[in-house]
Parts: C-alpha cells; sequence; structure tokens
C-alpha cells in the first residue's frame, strides 16, 4: 500500500497527504531509546511520529510479570495499576512541543501503537497491520519491541512553512501515580500522616470540615441518577503543589438505575467517579467523593501523589 500521511485521519478524500521530511535522529530520556524517523507537512499542521524501542529482556520480564494481572484485573489493587504503570519499559507518555522555524508548536492530540515480536509475545496478542507499516516504512527492527506516538501539532492560524530550516523537539513526561496513604472516617480534626515517595518527607493532611451536598436532578426519561456526594475540606502540611497531590474516594459510586416494571435495576457504570478539585494555592483543599443514592456512613480514602520522574528535555534535530 502507499504510504500517506494526513492531519486529520480518514480525510484522504479531501486532504492532500503531507510532505515527509526524514529525519532519523535517535535520543536517549531517561532510560529509553527514542527514536524520531520523520515528520510531515501538512496543510493544517505538522505530524510527527516518535518512537521508543525497548530492551527486549526488560520487555519480556515486564509482561511475565504483569500479563497475569491484566488477564484478571479484578486481581489489580490501585496501587499495583500505578506500579505497573511507572514499571512499563514501553511507556511514552508525554507532553510534546515542537520550535519550528522560530515558531512554537504545540502538541493537539495523538495516538499510539505498538510492536510486540514473537519472542516475547503472549498467547492472543497479536500486531496491528499499522504498527507492521509502521515498521516497514522506517525500516525498524522487527525483533526489538516498539511503542509508537503519532503527533499532530496544528499551525494554529499560519500558513505551513514551505522547508524546515530550524526544528527543535521539546518533551516534558507526564506525571506518574503514587498511593502514599488510605482512611476512613473522614471527621473534622482528623490528621493522617503521610511519606511522600520520592523525598520521604512526612506530611499530614488534617480535614477541616465534611459536608454532603446534592447534585441537580438529572432528567431521562426512565433512568434515575445518583446525585449524592461528600465534600471534604482539608489541609496539607508541609504544603505541596496542587497538581502534585489528589484525594480521591476509593469506591466509584453507584450506577444509574433503570425504571423497569420490577423496580429498579442498575444498568450502566457510575454517573461520575471521584472528582478533583484544584482551588488556589495556599487555600483549603477539596476532595469531591462519588455520587451515591445514600451516601455511605464511612467512605475510603487514597491519597495519590503525582510526580514526573524525568526533566524536561529540549533537543535539537535541525540543522
Amino acid at each position: 500500500m502507499e504510504w500517506n500521511v494526513y492531519y486529520e485521519p480518514g480525510s484522504h478524500h479531501e486532504e492532500q497527504p503531507g510532505r515527509e521530511v526524514p529525519i532519523n535522529k535517535t535520543f536517549s530520556w531517561g532510560k529509553q531509546t527514542w527514536y524520531l524517523p520523520a515528520v510531515y507537512l501538512c496543510e493544517k499542521g505538522l505530524v510527527m511520529d516518535l518512537c521508543v524501542r525497548g530492551d527486549i529482556g526488560e520487555v519480556k520480564a515486564f509482561i511475565e510479570k504483569w500479563l497475569p494481572y491484566e488477564l484478571h484485573p479484578d486481581r489489580m489493587s490501585e496501587e499495583l495499576r500505578e506500579l505497573s504503570q511507572r514499571e512499563n519499559p514501553l511507556r511514552a507518555d508525554v507532553r510534546a512541543a515542537l520550535r519550528c522555524n522560530g515558531t512554537l508548536l504545540r502538541e493537539s492530540r495523538a495516538q499510539g501503537n505498538g510492536w510486540f515480536p514473537d519472542s516475547c509475545a503472549w498467547d492472543g496478542w497479536k500486531n496491528s497491520a499499522a504498527a507492521r507499516r509502521l515498521l516497514e516504512h522506517y525500516g525498524l527492527n522487527k525483533e526489538s519491541p516498539w511503542s509508537f506516538t503519532r503527533i499532530y501539532f496544528p499551525w494554529e492560524g499560519q500558513e505551513g512553512p514551505q522547508e524546515l530550516r530550524e526544528l527543535s523537539l521539546c518533551l516534558e513526561a507526564r506525571p506518574v501515580s503514587f498511593t502514599a496513604g488510605r482512611f476512613e472516617g473522614a471527621k473534622e480534626g482528623r490528621e493522617e500522616s503521610f511519606h511522600h515517595p520520592l523525598s520521604g518527607k512526612v506530611h499530614a493532611l488534617t480535614v477541616i470540615e465534611t459536608e454532603k451536598q446534592e447534585l441537580p436532578e438529572t432528567a431521562r426519561e426512565g433512568c434515575e441518577y445518583p446525585r449524592t456526594y461528600l465534600a471534604m475540606r482539608y489541609t496539607v502540611t508541609p504544603d505541596l503543589p496542587r497538581e502534585a497531590l489528589r484525594v480521591l474516594d476509593r469506591s466509584q459510586g453507584d450506577k444509574v438505575r433503570k425504571q423497569t416494571d420490577d423496580g429498579p435495576v442498575a444498568v450502566l457504570s457510575s454517573a461520575v467517579g471521584p472528582i478533583v478539585r484544584m482551588g488556589k494555592e495556599h487555600e483549603p483543599r477539596t476532595a469531591i467523593s462519588s455520587l451515591y443514592f445514600e451516601l455511605p456512613e464511612d467512605l475510603e480514602w487514597r491519597i495519590v501523589l503525582r510526580e514526573k520522574l524525568l526533566e524536561d528535555m529540549e533537543i535539537r534535530i535541525l540543522p
């Protein structure tokens, strides 16, 4: 098949394919080997393929350890799920930007894919045709595991350049989660200590107040939605950045109920799981529980810290 890349997926009837600009740049970031094979100049924006090559031994060990949990997700706690995400040797969860001819282009969306050679694939795994085409087009080693991310950068109202004179790639790792503690019975004045998993510092979460609240009634014929939740205001000492701490209800709440002739029956997932209100710095924080028809007497809360494991990186691509 002919190799074409479009800015709008599925728009090959209306859009001209992007012009491929070979890059062939390999670099290291953290413990991973990254490869940028090419970018594509399209009418609406620039498209970039970004690849991570995994070590076959590390990927095999990861699959052997975590595949049983993936096949039986009921065995995986929040803490185990977080650990598996942190240990993934093919993890490529990044925010990207490009400095293109002096103009900063920000990522608007991305889509991922992966390739596992037979030596580390598991029963039931089948590589996609799209992953195979990426591998073949760029001449990548089929005996290595890969993760692929295609990232889209709009021109933001400007006309795209006819040629690339300068190009730099800016990468920012997205934060990963660490469960630092759990507690039940959020009562006014309660203090819960927890350790920061990276700094080792001890912090204290202090509950200021809790309040039972309700959302406005949602109208949908034949369905009843849970609306009751608990709002918990609290402080943290020593303080942490707002984006670095979340306090979440461990339960996903009640399911939407459909009214039948035999009475209400739960038919859907919870309307809203745990919610985070960021608020302003140096003000008490607010944690919002999931939604319920009747609020449980004692909710179990989970203290989750979010931290980046890699420093931001900027690498010159052209010239």
